[in-house]
C-alpha cells in the first residue's frame, strides 16, 4: 500500500487531522524525513486492519459483532502499541547493539 500524494482524513472527520498537517507538523520540529517511514507504517496497519476484519467474520450474531469491534479496537489497539514497544527493544539492540 503506497500513500505517495494521498490527503486523505486520518481518524475522524471532526478532528480535522489530515496527513498533510501531520507531514507539517514533523517538518515543523524537524522530523520531515519521517515521511520515508510511512510506507511501511501503511503496510503493517493494512496487515492488522485486515487480521482484524478476520477475527470480526467469525462472529454471527450482530451483538457479538459490536462487542468484537469494541475489542479489537480498544484492547487491540493497546496490545498491539505494547508488541510495538518489546519489538523496539530487541530491534534496539540489533540495530544500535547490546549496551549493558
Amino acid at each position: 500500500m503506497s500513500l505517495e500524494g494521498e490527503l486523505e482524513v486520518v481518524g475522524s472527520r471532526e478532528s480535522g487531522v489530515t496527513r498533510r498537517s501531520s507531514v507539517v507538523g514533523l517538518e515543523e520540529v524537524g522530523h520531515g524525513r519521517f515521511v520515508e517511514v510511512l510506507d511501511a507504517y501503511a503496510d503493517a496497519a493494512e496487515r492488522v486492519a485486515r487480521a482484524d476484519l478476520e477475527y470480526v467474520a467469525h462472529q454471527v450474531a450482530r451483538e457479538e459483532l459490536v462487542e468484537s469491534v469494541v475489542v479489537g479496537t480498544v484492547i487491540g489497539d493497546a496490545v498491539f502499541a505494547a508488541m510495538r514497544r518489546i519489538v523496539h527493544v530487541d530491534e534496539s539492540g540489533r540495530v544500535f547493539g547490546e549496551t549493558t
